[in-house]
């Protein structure tokens, strides 16, 4: 949950700037050794060894006047552990009283998945050659009605959908798919040769991006990035 998610971040923040002198100096990182992390370091008063324990306990007060004598109810910490543990993350902290304070809050690490819908082997296999050189699984479907059988088992990340395909078609693909309680949010990306109008038509129907044939690797991967991060 995006909107969750960045409360955390902004109660990570908050507290950092509550704890901190004039020229002090906050900084959001991911971790080299843990990709799925966001740490907020700063540089501030730190936190006292006796309440570090009790940080993220409801039950247990441990807020203190920042720096500029700034009150706080106690609950943004606490309130922000939860929300990463129903993520089937963490927030845990470090502290040196005097030097700082670091949190982290860790969300489990996912592998991003694509659904590939194209009824062209050779181009299903150059897409799953690219995107799995930057950790994306591709599942793989010949045409629209064996994707919409696939989304119904397990929803991927992304769908890369070709317009002209038998069976189903990609412009009935994405009317399906946006009537869909499950696939309505999923992001699109519609293959397409040059033509403007089966662009205008993809758009009309929900596409969230297009990507020209023949696919390039440069492109591919600037699209799918904007989407999977």
């Amino acid at each position: 949950d995006t909107t969750l998610f960045g409360e955390v971040l902004r109660n990570l923040l908050n507290n950092a700037l509550k704890f901190c002198r004039p020229g002090d100096r906050i900084t959001f990182f991911v971790p080299p050794d843990d990709p799925a992390a966001i740490a907020v370091k700063d540089t501030g008063v730190g936190v006292d060894p006796a309440i570090l324990p009790d940080l993220f306990r409801h039950e247990v007060r441990t807020s203190r006047r920042g720096t500029q004598g700034e009150a706080g109810t106690g609950l943004g910490l606490p309130y922000s552990a939860d929300i990463m543990k129903a993520h089937g993350g963490d927030l845990t902290v470090a502290s040196t009283p005097g030097a700082g304070t670091t949190f982290v809050a860790r969300l489990p690490m996912v592998q991003p998945v694509a659904l590939v819908v194209d009824d062209e082997l050779a181009l299903r296999m150059t897409v799953r050659h690219y995107l799995g050189g930057i950790g994306v699984r591709v599942v793989e479907a010949e045409n629209g009605d064996r994707a919409l059988a696939l989304l119904a088992l397990s929803p991927p990340h992304l769908i890369i959908a070709d317009v002209m395909m038998p069976v189903m078609d990609g412009f009935t693909l994405l009317e399906r798919l946006k009537a869909d309680p499950v696939g309505r949010d999923i992001p699109v990306i519609v293959l397409t040769g040059r033509n403007a109008d089966t662009r205008n038509q993809a758009f009309a129907r929900g596409a969230d991006d297009f990507l020209a044939k023949p696919v390039q690797a440069d492109d591919l991967l600037s699209r799918v990035r904007k989407y999977l991060g």
